[in-house]
């Protein structure tokens, strides 16, 4: 994945495998700035299950989760606020 940092625009180029599950911390080598990556939540509109997703992972022009508890689709909103995505690496 690769990232812009918001502090000093360096490029970054995270590998997904790296990611967590809950938490990641990025540290910029540029300018030290650290930054938690985290999974973003959402609710199952049918069971209203809480659901965790990361956005990078996601088409963006269909933002989709499915339900771990009941299996329903979930349309998301897709809006990076920490770090600009600018291209996924997988």
């Amino acid at each position: 994945m690769i990232l812009h940092c918001k502090n000093c625009g360096k490029v970054l180029s995270v590998k997904n495998e790296k990611l967590l599950e809950n938490d990641s911390r990025v540290k910029c080598p540029s300018c030290g700035q650290i930054t938690v990556v985290a999974p973003k939540m959402a609710m199952c509109g049918k069971c209203a299950t809480r659901i965790k997703y990361y956005e990078y992972k996601l088409n963006p022009e269909k933002p989709l989760v499915a339900c771990p508890n009941c299996g329903s689709v979930n349309k998301v909103k897709v809006n990076n606020t920490t770090f600009l995505v600018l291209k996924d690496q997988q």
